[in-house]
């Protein structure tokens, strides 16, 4: 997809941005940053995009190792985009990576994001790193990815999709994964006149277009 070419509210002055307020996320017009005097007692301020991963330990990719295979168990998930209360959309995405027993997935909490620049390296492009590429910790404190010397912490982790038909599974010989820890969103699908059949990778990074940076949730059952 096209680089966004104007970041939404690049210094930060901007009213309106995302606000976790008795468990709720909401949109307030009059907050702009985590030290807006407008911020409430217990407030946790999110900024200008949230993406919200709701998933399970149980997740695990359909037939033929692919999301959209028989038997898949996807997360659920939610972006709070930065036009406000009327652009919160719905995908499907996954947690667990490609082999979590052999690579390991970050564990739940709340991170941020950012648009990075540079990019993801591969096929896979992305440029939504989390926690700005560097360390964050892994599920159950440990990190078995045979590929990163690291059993502490994982790094490099993006917000990525699959190959374009959904499979999302290991590679040269299972000693790689589509993801070896990265959290994955749908590929987008079309019917043969080119109508979007689904939510996926593309209409996430047209709802996330010209956002700098955000929060990201993650959420396991």
């Amino acid at each position: 997809y096209q680089n966004p070419i104007n970041l939404v509210d690049p210094d930060g002055r901007e009213a309106d941005d995302w606000v976790k307020r008795d468990g709720k996320i909401i949109w307030d017009e009059n907050v702009t940053s985590s030290k807006d005097k407008d911020l409430q007692k217990g407030d946790q301020y999110l900024g200008k995009a949230v993406i919200v991963f709701n998933g399970s330990r149980d997740e695990k990719l359909g037939k033929d190792n692919n999301l959209f295979g028989k038997g898949a168990k996807l997360a659920s998930v939610t972006v709070y985009g930065p036009d406000g209360e009327n652009d919160i959309e719905e995908y499907q995405g996954f947690t667990m990576t490609s082999d979590s027993k052999k690579f390991g997935a970050i564990a739940d909490g709340t991170y941020s994001f950012n648009y990075d620049a540079k990019g993801k390296s591969g096929k896979l492009e992305s440029h939504w790193a989390v926690e700005g590429r560097n360390e964050v910790p892994p599920l159950d404190g440990y990190n078995p990815n045979p590929n990163s010397k690291n059993k502490q912490f994982k790094s490099g982790i993006f917000i990525h999709t699959s190959n374009r038909n959904g499979a999302a599974g290991t590679y040269n010989k299972g000693k790689n994964g589509i993801s070896e820890g990265c959290l994955l969103i749908v590929p987008s699908k079309y019917d043969k006149n080119g109508k979007a059949l689904n939510n996926g990778w593309n209409q996430f990074n047209e709802q996330l277009s010209g956002v700098k940076k955000g929060t990201l949730i993650l959420n396991r059952s």
